[in-house]
């Protein structure tokens, strides 16, 4: 169980963190997370966390997420009654198969820094203190003196109590007083 605990949480935090950030998603991606504090694991919390110098990639999004703590926190499983009635055994899916890991949230803290490089080779890199991928809403919350530098346009928290909300849709919404640099594009040079 808690074999596949850690594999579940690593594939499904990797592939939504990528999602929420650049709004695709994909089943089947490599993914890696390091960090150097090493993990620990929660089966009462349903949580994995990684410490110290955390590094997560997503090599398919060209997707990285650096950090100083990741938590990944899985929702539970139904109540084994209502496995039952819906024909599932203790174990899992039908037929004693294994019920696939679905995430609540993934939490990244501390000198958060995310790193996204389009097809077209354009960065964008959002910096926090703290970023929140919540599942149900596939959304970024990003707070603690938030930035987004897209190219060399820059959006910037004009207080640390103002939060970035990122959407798979690829709308924002700035949630307190910012600050804004528009710069241009590379294309006119």
């Amino acid at each position: 169980m808690m074999k596949r605990m850690i594999r579940q949480a690593a594939l499904v935090a990797a592939v939504t963190l990528g999602a929420a950030f650049v709004g695709v998603t994909h089943a089947e991606t490599p993914i890696q997370i390091t960090s150097e504090g090493g993990a620990s694991i929660s089966t009462e919390t349903n949580t994995l966390t990684y410490m110290e110098n955390v590094v997560f990639f997503h090599a398919d999004q060209n997707l990285k997420v650096t950090c100083d703590r990741l938590e990944i926190v899985q929702a539970k499983a139904p109540a084994a009654d209502e496995a039952k009635e819906e024909g599932e055994t203790e174990e899992g899916a039908e037929g004693g198969e294994e019920r696939e890991a679905q995430i609540e949230t993934a939490i990244a803290i501390g000198n958060v820094v995310i790193t996204k490089v389009d097809a077209d080779g354009n960065e964008k890199i959002g910096k926090c203190e703290r970023a929140v991928f919540d599942a149900k809403t596939n959304n970024v919350t990003m707070s603690g003196s938030p930035s987004l530098l897209d190219r060399k346009n820059l959006i910037s928290a004009a207080k640390p109590s103002t939060v970035f909300i990122l959407k798979e849709s690829g709308e924002h919404q700035f949630k307190g007083p910012i600050k804004t640099r528009f710069v241009g594009n590379d294309d006119a040079n």
